[in-house]
């Protein structure tokens, strides 16, 4: 897994978004923009998942699904965690 910034984060997911969910305006996706707003309800949080283990390279786990996304901003702060995670796992 590769590490990357927030901003990258967020372009990634912006990027499968308009791959997948009916949206053509990706350039309007800020931290502060609601899920449900883009079409993701809790349904198309299963597929955001699916794809975030295809793109990040790691695997959501069980408990995982229950935190209760609202934002872009959620998202991208989940997925940084992992990816922190992840990093002191390979160093120490």
């Amino acid at each position: 897994m590769e590490y990357m910034d927030k901003g990258t984060i967020q372009q990634c997911l912006a990027d499968m978004i308009a791959e997948n969910y009916i949206t053509d305006n990706t350039e309007c996706i800020e931290p502060s923009t609601e899920l449900i707003s883009l079409g993701i309800d809790s349904i198309g949080m299963m597929t955001l998942f699916v794809l975030m283990e295809e793109r990040f390279l790691f695997t959501v786990e069980e408990d995982d699904i229950f935190i209760p996304f609202q934002t872009i901003g959620d998202v991208v702060n989940f997925v940084e965690q992992i990816m922190n995670k992840s990093k002191k796992e390979l160093i120490g």
